[in-house]
């Protein structure tokens, strides 16, 4: 009789995670944090990360209310330094932004972070310039090659390129939500469920970059343009 080989049984399980999702504690965008997480548990995704733009108290405030919903909280951070943007995962304290980029690279992975770079080539987004990202590859461990803005979307094919070419980094899919109908419009796919199957896939490169791109968000935002400007000036971060 003729043995047939069957497949292993035993199914993957795969969970998403939207790691760059901005809240009304960031000088230019508006989502209550429990909205945030209301629209990400209707999205199903699995894991959040609230990056405000230099504050973690967005993060602070979702991880207090995270039991009553299904998706969990990663604790994150937008951080400028002098040489752009950087998107900080999986940190505890607060990282004092506008310091040389490699300190603060340093300062994360002190605390046991995980370094994305946010919106690379993209100087109106403070993304961090080609030039500076050959200098610290070898650094960081994920790069967006799908981000949700639009000065995300314009580089996401170089991002794709370098990274696949070069860089070897884990390739990063997310919003940059700004408004909440922005939320999961790009995300990252990983093994597993949990914080800690996310943390492994990145640090072993087992991600992949997945979205929902949605043109019709962007009327939220552009709506909200003139309260976003006034916001940004003057950084009022009323709730």
């Amino acid at each position: 009789m003729k043995l047939v080989r069957t497949p292993f049984s035993m199914e993957k399980i795969f969970g998403k995670a939207d790691l760059h999702i901005h809240s009304n504690y960031s000088h230019d965008a508006f989502s209550p944090v429990r909205g945030i997480l209301e629209i990400a548990d209707k999205k199903n995704l699995d894991l959040i990360a609230i990056t405000d733009h230099d504050t973690i108290k967005g993060a602070e405030e979702a991880k207090k209310i995270e039991s009553e919903f299904r998706v969990k909280v990663i604790k994150g951070q937008e951080v400028g330094t002098k040489d752009g943007h950087l998107v900080a995962i999986f940190i505890e304290k607060f990282i004092f932004p506008q310091r040389p980029i490699l300190n603060t690279i340093r300062e994360i992975h002190k605390q046991g972070g995980l370094v994305i770079v946010p919106h690379p080539f993209a100087p109106f987004s403070l993304g961090v310039s080609e030039e500076t990202i050959f200098k610290i590859y070898k650094e960081v461990e994920g790069i967006e090659v799908f981000n949700g803005s639009l000065m995300g979307w314009i580089h996401r094919g170089k991002a794709k390129k370098l990274n696949s070419e070069i860089f070897n980094l884990a390739p990063i899919a997310s919003s940059d939500a700004h408004v909440l109908s922005q939320v999961g419009m790009g995300y990252t796919v990983f093994n597993g469920k949990s914080p800690s199957d996310l943390y492994f896939s990145i640090k072993n490169k087992l991600t992949r970059p997945e979205n929902c791109f949605n043109f019709l968000s962007y009327f939220e935002l552009i709506l909200k343009q003139p309260e976003r400007t006034i916001k940004k000036l003057f950084r009022n971060k009323t709730r």
